[in-house]
């Protein structure tokens, strides 16, 4: 199988996301099936494979899996993975660029994207001039959402970067509070089962990133860590 790298990848909204997304998701493209557009992703394979650790690879998984809302394809959320089964996941945007041939039809695919992003605008625009009453309304969820914000804010772990950026991707996101006090449950019990399982200088994300990518909807699954002998032993099963 093979896939196209297209230069946008490099300029576009995973710039700044590190070395082992971009890794991971550079063999998405070549690996997915050109059918059904899924790929497998273990972590314990893609460590050896890629050099990089099975905590790395997974942080990178969970951030393709992410809600991107600066992505140029809107559709999923900005999702660039979907988990299907086991350890396969769908590439939301596989098919549109496989089937680009030239600069041309990236283009038309991006004004495409553009447009829709117009008309999304527009029909909020219309929604809220129909009402009145609108502003006061608006007034009052206003506060509602700060201060579901301020709770969520004080549970997570680690407070650094910007809280006003972190408090704008919540308010956008249109967060519920209770699935958000769940995520950071479950992200604390995931970074704290990690530090048992030897990455003991593992550190929380910074508030901001963490609101920012809306990681309260990560499902964040556990993966033991592999110990050398077995890392060793993948190794020299792909030079077979």
């Amino acid at each position: 199988m093979y896939g196209k790298l297209f230069q946008r990848m490099y300029q576009g909204s995973m710039v700044g996301s590190g070395a082992n997304v971009f890794a991971v998701w550079g063999y998405c493209i070549a690996n997915a099936d050109p059918e059904s557009h899924c790929v497998d992703l273990n972590p314990v394979l893609l460590s050896a494979v890629l050099g990089e650790s099975v905590e790395s690879i997974t942080s990178a998984i969970q951030y393709l899996a992410s809600p991107d809302p600066n992505s140029h394809n809107k559709d999923y959320e900005g999702r660039r993975i979907i988990p299907t089964t086991g350890f396969e996941y769908f590439l939301t945007s596989h098919e549109i660029y496989r089937n680009m041939t030239n600069n041309e039809d990236m283009r038309a695919y991006f004004r495409e994207q553009k447009r829709k992003q117009r008309a999304s605008k527009d029909n909020v625009l219309d929604s809220l001039g129909q009402s009145q009453d609108s502003a006061s309304v608006s007034v009052s969820d206003s506060g509602a959402i700060k201060d579901a914000f301020e709770r969520c804010w004080k549970a997570y772990p680690d407070k650094s970067g910007s809280k006003h950026k972190a408090f704008q991707a919540y308010k956008q996101a249109n967060a519920v509070e209770a699935d958000v006090l769940a995520g950071i449950e479950r992200y604390k019990k995931y970074v704290d089962s990690r530090r048992k399982d030897g990455f003991k200088d593992l550190k929380y994300a910074n508030g901001q990133t963490w609101f920012n990518q809306r990681r309260w909807e990560a499902e964040y699954e556990c993966v033991k860590s592999v110990s050398d002998e077995e890392a060793a032993l993948i190794k020299r099963r792909m030079c077979i």
